[in-house]
């Protein structure tokens, strides 16, 4: 507006400069006929006759430069009427056709060409096969689409409704087997930060998607809007076989067969003869489980509201965006703390160093927060025992049993559990079902595991990329502290976190990453006393016959996989197992390691071990215990057999 008020005063000034040179000319040349001037008066008139052709030029200028830039104007603004036409037609998804006298098809909207009907321009209406006469809607398809089309033969126009998903959707929802599956695609940085190659990827996943769904009696859902989520309906009868050998996803995972790497499909199934909208909804619940425990495998809900477990291929999700999970978690939680009256903090049964590091972390995050923090863990591991016993009294008052925990308990009353999901498995157990889900907080980098679906609304961060919870807690003390050096960090909790962290990497040597380092040392520059935490590792000297006898018992399977126990009159300490499972795994050929044997406790423990080219937690989960993809764990009674337990083992591993 500013620009065309200056080019509007530009012109009359110059409208004004031409005038006043004209009428300069004019007297001069009136003047040259005076006798009475002297012949300079021949300059004057010559000097103001080029003057007025200058201003003229000048002022041709400014006129056209005006009307053009007014003229483009006009055209911009119809250019973005038609633009947003063609934005409304999709949004609403119609649009129009016009015809001439003679029936032929001389204008079609915009949207409506690139839905595929500009192939029909400039031929008679009669190719779209519908009867003009008829005011009643009539069916139409086109390509993949259903169309509802109206004739309004006076204004020479047919309007075009797109029916598609509609259509199908209620054809699928007359059937009694009607499925909804949700997908998610994470990309890795590589993907997200080439718009070209992000753009290609996106777009031949959706294709094997449509494809699929199409192919299986169902159609897509546009609606989804979370970015990477696309939904769509399907007949269950057709596609079950498809969802549950994994089909579905490895065909999605191989549409870009160079990027596979750097792609992670999570999906959410659910079925039954419930609304639309409600099977929507348990399908984005399975979704957010399949997230949790890894992605690239697919969780499907059952019409009695129980999940299966689909997927022994994941290790880890795409990291991309944890730190800003991490950071949306932190901020919730803190509000969350300061509310609260009081807050008791738990973990897994027999702790290990994870989980106290972990507990002792969160107790350096709240302490400015609440003045009422306890700790619900009375039961360690031997090693775990040691680091709790150096730790001084005024922290060690600080842990309490659950039965006194219930004297302290109110509305007010908030629970936090580190390094496991599983409610039944935390030391406060009968306190966390007196509490509303709203007032627990979860912290673990294990998979979601069965038997916490009903919580996985709550607040929740669950992260498998990360190497351990203490890695966590850390990563939550640097958005709170710094990433500075701070006195204020308890030199003891520091040493606690590091324990916790080089038990889950195996001495920082497996499950790291460059954020695992970065916690590493940020703990040591917060005087984490290294060799402390190095001394706690050290095996006892009793290891040696239990690796003999276990060695001994060695049976091999296929794909480099090996079971072994020790004799069920022999009690080991609780970490034995997870020891023995572990050297087993440095040896060469061997991908996955089990070691049975009974502990201290009267119990039978599993432990699990395993490279990243096999799952465990899977196996774990069918024999009623979990863990991490890698790493995992089993207990049961020592009343059972254990004959009978061996040859349970050996059968799921077989399988």
């Amino acid at each position: 507006m500013k620009g065309k008020k200056n080019t509007i005063l530009l012109i009359v000034l110059a409208t004004i400069s031409t005038l006043s040179i004209i009428l300069l000319l004019i007297f001069n040349v009136l003047a040259s006929i005076d006798k009475n001037y002297d012949d300079n008066q021949a300059f004057f008139i010559v000097f103001y006759a080029i003057l007025f052709v200058f201003s003229l030029f000048i002022y041709g200028i400014l006129i056209y430069h005006f009307y053009i830039n007014r003229n483009k104007k006009i055209v911009d603004l119809v250019k973005s009427i038609n633009s947003i036409g063609s934005t409304q037609e999709e949004i609403f998804e119609v649009g129009s056709v016009f015809y001439d006298d003679e029936q032929y098809i001389t204008f079609i909207t915009p949207w409506l060409q690139k839905e595929g009907l500009n192939s029909y321009l400039g031929k008679k209406v009669s190719t779209l096969k519908i009867n003009l006469n008829s005011n009643k809607p009539q069916k139409l398809n086109i390509g993949y689409n259903k169309w509802e089309v109206t004739s309004a033969k006076r204004s020479k126009a047919i309007l075009f409704k797109d029916v598609t998903f509609v259509s199908s959707l209620i054809q699928t929802i007359e059937k009694k087997q009607k499925a909804v599956i949700s997908i998610h695609t994470s990309l890795t940085k590589k993907i997200n930060f080439n718009d070209s190659i992000k753009a290609d990827a996106t777009l031949k996943i959706n294709q094997v998607i449509r494809n699929w769904v199409t192919k299986h009696g169902g159609i897509l859902n546009s609606s989804i809007s979370n970015e990477g989520t696309i939904s769509g309906i399907f007949d269950w009868v057709k596609g079950q076989r498809d969802v549950e050998s994994e089909t579905i996803l490895e065909s999605i995972k191989k549409a870009n067969p160079r990027l596979v790497k750097d792609i992670t499909i999570s999906i959410g199934v659910a079925y039954g003869d419930g609304d639309y909208a409600d099977l929507l909804e348990s399908s984005l619940k399975s979704l957010e489980v399949s997230k949790s425990r890894g992605g690239d495998q697919t969780i499907i809900m059952k019409p009695n509201g129980f999940m299966e477990y689909v997927g022994n291929s994941s290790t880890q999700a795409v990291s991309d965006g944890n730190i800003m999970n991490i950071r949306q978690f932190y901020t919730e939680f803190i509000s969350d703390i300061k509310q609260a009256r009081e807050v008791f903090i738990s973990s897994h049964k027999m702790a290990d160093l994870d989980a106290l590091g972990s507990s002792l972390g969160l107790l350096e995050l709240i302490k400015d927060y609440s003045n009422h923090i306890y700790f619900i863990i009375d039961d360690f591991d031997k090693t775990t025992l040691k680091l709790f016993r150096t730790l001084p009294k005024t922290k060690r008052d600080l842990f309490i049993t659950e039965r006194e925990a219930f004297r302290n308990i109110s509305n007010r009353s908030h629970m936090v559990i580190t390094d496991t999901s599983i409610l039944e498995y935390t030391q406060a157990y009968k306190l966390s079902k007196n509490l509303k889900p709203k007032n627990i907080s979860i912290i673990d980098h294990h998979r979601l595991s069965k038997g916490t679906d009903n919580y996985v609304e709550s607040k929740m961060l669950i992260d498998t990329t990360s190497s351990s919870t203490s890695e966590l807690i850390v990563e939550m003390l640097k958005l709170d502290h710094g990433t500075e050096v701070h006195s204020s960090i308890d030199p003891m909790i520091s040493t606690s976190l590091l324990a916790g962290i080089k038990l889950d990497t195996k001495q920082l040597s497996k499950n790291i990453q460059s954020s695992t380092f970065d916690a590493v040392s940020f703990l040591i520059n917060n005087d984490a006393n290294i060799n402390f935490v190095d001394s706690l590792f050290k095996p006892p000297q009793s290891l040696i016959l239990f690796e003999k006898e276990a060695l001994t018992n060695l049976q091999r399977f296929n794909n480099g996989i090996v079971f072994t126990f020790i004799k069920e009159t022999t009690k080991v300490n609780e970490e034995v197992t997870s020891m023995i499972a572990d050297k087993i795994l440095e040896y060469e050929g061997i991908s996955a390691a089990f070691v049975l044997a009974k502990i201290k406790g009267n119990k039978f423990k599993l432990s699990a071990r395993s490279h990243n080219n096999y799952n465990v937690q899977s196996l774990a989960e069918k024999l009623g215990g979990g863990g991490h993809f890698n790493s995992s764990a089993c207990t049961w009674p020592g009343t059972i057999n254990y004959d009978n337990l061996k040859k349970k083992i050996v059968s799921e591993i077989t399988k």
